[in-house]
């Protein structure tokens, strides 16, 4: 209650309310040297000393605490969020807009954990992307690719099970260890958002091995895409592929073509028609945005190229 002799917030509510009070007036009053209006850090104490009083009203409500103890009332965590998005927005512009905001929270949610979106804005790299979320590099896939480590393929040519294989395109260059994982993570970003609706595209973590990317990001909330769901991502990035290449299709209704392309190689695995334009719109949107992010890069190379030409020169 007492920090160092000083009493907490609440303690001694209607005094400490009234020196709150004071201390805002005192400083909407005051005015720098040659300066009209209120500067940044006379905003920033007023928006403090509110921002705590409504705060304990909130809380009070909520979950019922007599005090705050204000040294350790920070924001740090906010702060550090919004300057990440701020990041994300790659300008020089400190306000950022309410779509600014709406979307690059959008990003980050559907990004976490996994640097595939944010490929600006960091102190590395990354190169250009060729499949589905294979600019994802950590350690643990540099580790498995130092050590050259064989895996065994078994064929289950005799197994009566595998009707469906006569479906898929089976003479693709089969996935990457990484590849398969980042697929599994966003067929798992889709499956949670129609988890209520269609509680079949998930399956329990315990039917996945240990090594399992998800399992090994998830802290228990992370979703385990149905074997069926996963399929239908992977032909889905193989038909992706064949549909825009390297860059985005400027013909126009590329969802639904896409759809139209996807849809019968997928029917026997019982996919709703939603959920598999979800994963279509999902999938251009990460490739929408690698894109934008290399036009910007190539963009800001040859602005430092022309800064060093003329410093030279």
């Amino acid at each position: 209650k007492y920090d160092n002799g000083i009493a907490s917030y609440g303690l001694n509510k209607s005094s400490q309310n009234d020196l709150l009070d004071r201390m805002n007036t005192f400083i909407s009053s005051m005015r720098v040297h040659g300066k009209t209006s209120l500067l940044p850090f006379q905003k920033g104490i007023i928006v403090n000393n509110t921002s705590l009083k409504k705060l304990f009203i909130d809380m009070e409500e909520t979950y019922g605490p007599s005090f705050i103890v204000t040294r350790k009332l920070n924001q740090d965590v906010l702060e550090n969020l919004f300057s990440f998005l701020k990041g994300m927005v790659g300008s020089a512009n400190n306000n950022m807009t309410v779509f600014d905001f709406k979307y690059c929270l959008r990003w980050y949610i559907l990004g976490k954990h996994s640097d595939v979106v944010f490929t600006e804005n960091t102190n590395t790299e990354n190169d250009n992307e060729i499949n589905l979320l294979d600019e994802t590099q950590c350690l643990t896939g540099q580790i498995i690719n130092e050590l050259q480590l064989s895996v065994a393929h078994f064929n289950n040519s005799d197994d009566t099970s595998t009707v469906e294989t006569i479906h898929l395109d089976t003479g693709e260059q089969p996935f990457q260890i990484l590849e398969e994982g980042c697929a599994q993570y966003v067929s798992g970003y889709v499956a949670n958002r129609f988890y209520n609706k269609y509680p079949s595209l998930t399956a329990p973590h315990n039917s996945q091995p240990p090594d399992n990317w998800t399992n090994h990001l998830s802290r228990g909330s992370l979703k385990i895409p149905s074997d069926n769901l996963f399929k239908a991502v992977l032909q889905l990035e193989r038909d992706f592929k064949t549909f825009h290449g390297d860059t985005l299709s400027k013909k126009p209704q590329v969802f639904k073509n896409l759809y139209k392309l996807v849809a019968p190689k997928i029917q026997h695995l019982n996919i709703p028609d939603e959920v598999i334009l979800c994963l279509i719109r999902t999938r251009t949107y990460i490739r929408l945005n690698n894109l934008n992010n290399e036009k910007l890069s190539t963009h800001l190379k040859k602005q430092e190229k022309i800064k060093k030409q003329k410093f030279t020169n």
